[in-house]
């Protein structure tokens, strides 16, 4: 625990810096002007009762006296304008310091949701895999929002320990005796309270799990509700999310009763304490009434401070769970991150290659196996595929196609062997520019929940409105899209599920073509349209080989007759087909 509230404090001053500082003044501030308020209340009250002055008291009146205001009513009237000055500049200090401290709160919450976004952003993608994508959207949204309010109430919390310290430190100066047995009561109240600390950190931990747990529940639902309805199989999912409710809802309820708790003990025992201050202080020590009324004002008005620091210690201790399930995910993340130079992204039609004569694409020797599993998905894959070339890539469903793409593209590095694009290791600024000069489309084809023109904008923001039904017309899509009433304004809904299968996959291949890259690659990207269609879109891409290469990733061979190469991955190895074999149009064995 010690440890994580380090690493705490250390990411809190790292956002803050400066900010900290001028926040710690305001708190300081107000806490002293707090207790020179109060102690400005001993001349005020000996003056209205006429009692006999304490040496503080004294030195006031004398000190008053000495500037002309002799007369009692002069004296009280200066007090009580002094009081009432401090009142307010109290006041400015606490509203500037709370303003200050919330815009910090607040502050580090969204800089923490940055960080976390920043790291998914860059990561790389084997650690981004490893991650459970509800795992992620919990952390940015819950595990931050925890961290929210842990971070408000230690803030406060630590505007009362300097509200504590002042005011314990002017009981000090007005009576000592009283003073230490207050300061015995206040350190075996905190004494008694250290157990539900502990507690409030173990409540932290399941509720760290239980919301996962929620998000998870979540996210399968949603992903499988279609099959899910299909199967009448709704109540499991209900019940199961019922559940890790429940779960949730327990750690909540049990961190409240502990907060609950701990604020019973101590305002009973400040009860207790009230009493024998009082005792004391008239029959043991004679305390002069103002001096008494002041320090039992000092101590009804410890009880709120108090209270506010040690539940902002149980609420840091219960946030610290979340803090570190933040720290660690982007740990995660950051491991095996290779940061890259940014690279200018240019068209294919506009650009020359940067080594002529060199293949586009080489594969020499490339191994890879994921990380804690036996055996290679891919052993020993060599291939070149030449600037312009319409290559297709055969594979039965596991041989590894998808992988040996993801590599291509530099989500994934190979175990061994090399992979170079005009001639360069894909690598730094010639992965970062290649990734800029690639079109992709998947299989499972991706729209943003927008309208038509913000999903293909988003391919190539220049583009124009000619660009857009060019590259649409391109993809077979043009029909259809012109026959919706607001056309490219038409909204496409969530992942796309306003439009059919078919014509999800034609606005994600003109969304690619908008970028005229030097290399598209279709992973079974026809699998949605039936064979005619397939081969209309592929007819359509035979004229762009002078402008573009082009990969097609599928498990059958392409119905075409055009295709320069043919590839078999078969057993984590690729042999060159037969240039006939690429019209037989016949599922691979």
């Amino acid at each position: 625990m010690l440890e994580s509230s380090r690493a705490f404090a250390r990411s809190f001053y790292a956002f803050a810096g400066s900010r900290s500082v001028v926040a710690g003044g305001l708190v300081l501030a107000a806490a002293v002007l707090e207790g020179i308020g109060i102690l400005s209340l001993v001349p005020l009250l000996e003056l209205v009762l006429n009692s006999p002055q304490s040496g503080f008291a004294s030195t006031a009146i004398e000190t008053m006296q000495s500037i002309g205001l002799g007369s009692t009513h002069e004296q009280l009237i200066a007090a009580t304008t002094l009081f009432l000055a401090l009142f307010v500049l109290r006041g400015l200090a606490i509203w500037n310091r709370d303003v200050r401290l919330r815009a910090l709160s607040i502050g580090f919450v969204n800089y923490w949701r940055s960080r976390l976004f920043h790291a998914l952003a860059g990561a790389s993608w084997s650690a981004v895999a490893a991650q459970r994508h509800t795992d992620i959207e919990h952390a940015i949204i819950n595990d931050v929002t925890r961290m929210a309010q842990g971070t408000d109430y230690i803030l406060r919390a630590g505007a009362s320990l300097a509200i504590l310290v002042t005011q314990l430190i002017i009981a000090l100066a007005l009576s000592p005796v009283l003073t230490a047995l207050v300061l015995i009561f206040v350190t075996l109240v905190s004494l008694t309270l250290m157990p539900l600390i502990k507690k409030a950190r173990k409540l932290g931990e399941r509720l760290t799990h239980a919301g996962r747990d929620v998000h998870s529940v979540l996210g399968q639902f949603l992903s499988g509700l279609k099959l899910a309805k299909t199967h009448g199989a709704e109540q499991r999912h209900v019940a199961r999310f019922d559940a890790k409710l429940e779960s949730v809802g327990h750690q909540l309820i049990g961190f409240t009763r502990e907060q609950v708790r701990a604020a019973f003990i101590f305002q009973s025992l400040s009860g207790l304490m009230a009493c024998v201050v009082i005792a004391l202080g008239l029959l043991v020590f004679a305390t002069p009434i103002p001096v008494l009324t002041v320090i039992l004002l000092i101590l009804a008005r410890l009880s709120g401070p108090f209270l506010v620091l040690q539940q902002g210690i149980q609420s840091f201790s219960n946030m610290l769970p979340a803090f570190e399930a933040l720290r660690d995910m982007e740990l995660s993340l950051a491991r095996d991150q290779r940061p890259s130079e940014p690279a200018q992204a240019t068209r294919a039609d506009e650009s020359e290659p940067p080594n002529a004569g060199k293949p586009l694409v080489e594969f020499r020797d490339v191994h890879f196996g994921h990380a804690g599993e036996s055996g290679n998905i891919l052993r020993g894959v060599s291939l070149t595929i030449q600037a312009g070339e319409l290559v297709a890539l055969v594979g039965p469903s596991g041989a590894g196609k998808t992988t040996l793409v993801d590599i291509l593209v530099g989500l994934l590095t190979p175990s061994s062997g090399i992979v170079a694009i005009d001639g360069e290791r894909l690598a730094g600024p010639v992965l970062a520019n290649w990734r800029r000069n690639i079109a992709y489309v998947p299989q499972d084809p991706f729209l943003f929940d927008g309208s038509l023109r913000d999903n293909l904008l988003w391919a190539w923001p220049e583009s124009s409105d000619a660009d857009m039904w060019r590259a649409l017309e391109m993809a077979g899509a043009h029909s259809f899209v012109r026959a919706l009433e607001n056309g490219l304004d038409h909204r496409v809904g969530e992942r796309g599920q306003a439009l059919s299968g078919g014509e999800r996959q034609r606005v994600c291949l003109a969304r690619a073509l908008l970028r005229r890259p030097r290399m598209l690659i279709l992973d079974e990207a026809t699998s949605a349209v039936d064979v005619d269609l397939e081969r209309q879109l592929l007819a359509t891409l035979e004229p762009l080989r002078h402008q573009m290469t082009i990969l097609i990733i599928t498990h059958r061979l392409p119905n075409i007759p055009y295709v320069d190469r043919v590839f078999v991955l078969q057993s984590g190895r690729v042999c060159e087909s037969e240039h006939e074999a690429a019209v037989s149009g016949q599922a691979l064995p």
